[in-house]
């Protein structure tokens, strides 16, 4: 599996790691820590562009949605892939809809007048639950859609048209309605992958999205801190604020921090380490995210900086680089994660 999209609303860069957000995110909306409100009005949507967009391309998704609201006289279109940037139905092609008064759920394929295939299950509010789909784009005969809420098979749709004429490059959750008519869904732990690489490449049933932070020095501390100094580095960067910070120059400086713990047992499919970085002068520079797993540093893809504007740089690890084996626990738990300066 290639991780595409983990986001679990909990480490402040939920707006800069996708391509358009709004929408309020607190503690009060999240399944665990923080959540998403979202489909409330004109101003309750997340889109993540450039999802896999080949024709018979196959992506599986997961996620927590809540629907809250039932005063509402319009259906609560919340979880669509399109093929534009624009966040309303037009551009919906294939798109997850819970009706007004929770009454039913159905997917829609084949644009804003397509086809509706009922799903096979209501949705009450104020109760939280995991939604699970797989997709893949396709025409009338290689098209297919699935979808689990809470681990049960609700709709089993294949041979049919999921691409209009077009692919979807753009996963949205959320919604634009009229003033408060679209119903209000809070959302959490939202995980997108495809079936390319290494196993798993299926469903994975209920997954979780655990943030963790810095906790001790690593392994590297060739950065400068706003303190003028490389001490307790970690310090500086175990939190969203832009108050302290570490910084480089040079191609080749770089930190790596030891981590919090994850907790429980579970099966681990993935890591990102993620970081929210700016250049402060004219010219190219680059940094790359950095996971030190054994005694091995591995690193991420170099990503240009933007000057004076701070922006969310990060790189998933699907499997231990370490071993190449799917991660453990015990293994994410070893884990020192960083950043290190490039000029390319």
């Amino acid at each position: 599996m290639a991780l595409l999209v983990m986001e679990g609303f909990d480490d402040g860069m939920y707006a800069e790691r996708v391509t358009n957000f709004a929408g309020t995110v607190s503690s009060t909306y999240g399944k665990h820590g923080n959540g998403l409100r979202g489909g409330h009005g004109p101003n309750g949507w997340w889109r993540r562009a450039n999802t896999p967009a080949a024709i018979n391309g196959k992506v599986f998704l997961s996620f927590f949605a809540c629907p809250t609201v039932t005063s509402v006289t319009e259906e609560n279109i919340f979880c669509a892939f399109s093929t534009s940037a624009n966040k309303t139905v037009n551009a919906w092609q294939c798109h997850f809809y819970i009706g007004w008064d929770h009454s039913r759920q159905a997917w829609r394929f084949g644009g804003p007048l397509g086809t509706f295939y009922s799903a096979d299950d209501s949705a009450p509010e104020d109760a939280w639950y995991h939604f699970e789909v797989e997709f893949v784009w396709g025409d009338s005969t290689s098209g297919t859609a699935k979808v689990w809420v809470d681990g049960t098979l609700v709709l089993n749709q294949t041979g049919v048209d999921t691409a209009y004429n077009t692919v979807e490059s753009h996963l949205v959750l959320g919604g634009d309605g009229s003033n408060d008519q679209m119903q209000e869904v809070w959302f959490d732990d939202i995980v997108l992958w495809d079936d390319q690489g290494d196993p798993p490449n299926t469903t994975l049933g209920i997954v979780k999205v655990e943030t963790v932070v810095p906790s001790g020095n690593g392994n590297s501390s060739g950065l400068t801190g706003s303190d003028s100094n490389q001490t307790d580095n970690y310090l500086l960067v175990d939190d969203t604020s832009d108050s302290d910070w570490v910084e480089g120059d040079t191609e080749g400086d770089k930190d790596t921090y030891a981590m919090g713990d994850i907790t429980g047992t579970e099966s681990v499919y993935g890591i990102e380490v993620a970081c929210r970085a700016q250049k402060t002068a004219a010219g190219t520079k680059y940094v790359r995210p950095i996971v030190r797993s054994g005694s091995t540093d591995y690193a991420g893809d170099s990503q240009a900086l933007i000057e004076d504007t701070w922006d969310t740089v990060f790189h998933h690890w699907g499997n231990d680089p370490d071993t190449s084996a799917s991660w453990t626990v015990s293994g994410v738990n070893a884990i020192e994660a960083g950043l290190e300066v490039r000029d390319s």
